[in-house]
């Protein structure tokens, strides 16, 4: 092998052992290992060089330089001077500082973000729009853990100087993004986005769920109208792309995924995170980002195609379902995550040795989060929910791993201390946790056990991950269960007297499962304008005649109980569907 050029003096030896044949082209070029990052390697990127990508499984580029133009990309790679606080701003840099070192780190959950790491602090200080949003968002995270407190009297809301502060910051940064919104340069853009992210999470922890998915929404068009997240780049990102394009994409579609997931419709259901960021199935993961990404896109897939089955649903009978054909792109999506399945398992071996503590919280949350993904893979595009029956085996491997997370929450040293010492933190983030698979369990596992289980712990929880409120979801899960569940077992001796955290027994689960006449379908939830307001709950059921038609509860939030349409006055839903 050739010696190179230039100061590079080390001898052959030193290059035979370096046997580069794949990486990023930075890297084989330099003919050094690559970590192959996305969308740049972290040896790139650590000493300063532009990552030039992974050919056709595009990437590249770093938060150094945007070679395509400068300018548009200021706001990531030189930030400007901090933003004033102006005048009496002790309160202020008292949130700017819990910002810093406790909402920054607690939000993303058990995933590394870079939006969270790097994008939104390098904004905070470079735009005052982004700043003001994070101060809102702050204080908004700070007072969340004694917001049901003071949210028991009207008045006291309205008074609260905590609530003020927020308020305060929120029109402020609304003010100061006018002149963004006004323009179409990519620069303002990726601020108007990063503040809608700002904004969303901050009424997600509010409890002000309209309004958040609102924001969520609006964002969403934005990344399609400016094509942010471009539905026909090929495998190669359009060379505007640099890191904050893809953190901001990849926030967005964690934030989406999570409320669609918990039955909020949006507009046309658009995919948001482009094929040519996820690299899939073809390339080994080198980090649990990567797999995550990945096993996003392929959820995302899913539900797009759930959407449309449903949608086709009331227009064709089953039986005539077939005429449209989903057979062959459901095939395809179980393919794809048996693939990621395969290279996940090879490469998770790793994963408890890379470079951030955070790594093995993260690997355990995957874990628990992937069987709900494949049994949605099998059964996105059916209706018939006798077919879950078929799945009793990943259910309980959901609670296995979820009764797993439980225990290490349970034993941590620093959580006990804070307790110890009554210090009340918040313990919500903006990612998806345990919540969303043990809600999946309670509604599509009808192994009274098993579901009875998951209920117990989500009744365990009192956070909020993303729109994922905790006390909201326990209440939605035990209705459902109720309406299904309702008189079936009254012959049964039963007992809800077990262990909190111990896996069920063999014997404990031959109870016989439910009949079809008795389970729903398409559970949907409608949140209140405002946290005094009635939460709705609808999901489909089969008639007799194979048609469907809605049951609704609504649950009124001064009585605490769940009541029938015909009982709450002026509610007129629909019949059938």
């Amino acid at each position: 092998m050739r010696q190179s050029s230039g100061s590079d003096t080390k001898p052959k030896a030193a290059y035979r052992k370096s046997k580069v044949k794949s990486g990023c082209r930075t890297c084989k070029t330099r003919k050094v290992k690559c970590d192959e990052g996305r969308p740049a390697c972290k040896r790139c990127v650590t000493t300063g060089r532009v990552c030039d990508g992974y050919g056709i499984w595009g990437g590249g580029g770093n938060h150094y330089a945007d070679r395509s133009d400068k300018r548009q990309s200021s706001l990531v790679l030189q930030p400007k001077t901090p933003a004033p606080l102006g005048p009496g701003t002790v309160d202020q840099e008292h949130r700017f500082e819990w910002f810093l070192c406790r909402t920054t780190l607690k939000l993303p959950g058990g995933f590394v973000s870079g939006f969270w790491k790097v994008l939104v602090l390098q904004a905070s200080l470079a735009e005052p729009a982004v700043l003001h949003a994070a101060l809102a968002l702050s204080a908004a995270h700070q007072n969340e853990p004694y917001k049901g407190i003071r949210d028991r009297g009207d008045a006291s809301v309205i008074l609260d100087p905590e609530e003020r502060f927020v308020l305060t910051h929120y029109t402020k940064a609304i003010s100061h993004l006018q002149p963004h919104l006004a323009v179409t340069e990519k620069s303002s853009l990726r601020v108007a986005l990063i503040t809608c992210l700002l904004f969303t999470c901050t009424e997600f922890l509010r409890g002000h769920y309209v309004s958040g998915i609102s924001h969520l929404h609006n964002g969403i068009k934005v990344l399609e109208t400016f094509k942010f997240a471009p539905k026909s780049t090929g495998t190669t990102p359009p060379p505007s792309w640099n890191f904050s394009d893809y953190w901001i994409v990849e926030t967005f579609a964690r934030l989406y995924i999570g409320s669609c997931l918990f039955g909020q419709s949006f507009p046309g259901h658009c995919p948001v995170i482009p094929d040519w960021t996820v690299g899939f199935p073809d390339v080994m993961f080198h980090n649990i980002g990567q797999a995550r990404h990945s096993l996003d896109w392929l959820l995302e897939e899913t539900l797009v195609l759930e959407q449309q089955a449903r949608n086709t649903r009331t227009a064709f009978s089953d039986e005539d379902l077939h005429l449209v054909d989903f057979t062959e792109r459901k095939e395809h999506v179980k393919s794809n995550f048996e693939s990621w399945k395969r290279t996940y398992e090879i490469a998770s071996a790793n994963f408890d040795t890379q470079d951030t503590f955070l790594d093995p919280l993260a690997h355990k949350l995957l874990q628990a989060y992937y069987p709900m993904v494949e049994i949605m893979a099998a059964r996105c595009t059916e209706s018939c929910e006798l077919n879950y029956d078929a799945h009793v085996g990943d259910f309980l491997a959901i609670l296995a791993r979820a009764l797993a997370n439980f225990k290490i929450g349970r034993s941590h040293a620093l959580a006990k201390a804070l307790n110890e010492q009554g210090m009340s933190l918040s313990r919500s983030i903006s990612d998806m946790g345990s919540i969303p698979s043990l809600y999946y369990v309670a509604l599509k596992c009808r192994v009274r056990r098993i579901r009875h289980h998951a209920l117990k712990l989500l009744a365990l929880c009192s956070h909020k991950e993303g729109i994922w409120d905790a006390k909201i979801v326990t209440k939605v899960a035990r209705e459902v269960v109720r309406i299904e569940e309702d008189g079936f077992y009254q012959n049964h001796m039963l007992s809800d007297d077990f262990d909190d955290y111990s896996l069920p027994t063999e014997e404990e689960i031959v109870l016989p499962t439910l009949p079809e006449s008795q389970r729903v379908n398409h559970v949907q939830v409608t949140f209140p304008d405002d946290t005094s307001g009635s939460l709705v709950l609808e999901c489909l059921r089969k008639r007799d005649d194979g048609g469907w038609y809605v049951l609704t509860r609504i649950f009124d939030p001064i009585a605490q109980m769940w009541k029938s349409p015909r009982d709450v006055k002026g509610f007129n839903p629909l019949s059938q569907v």
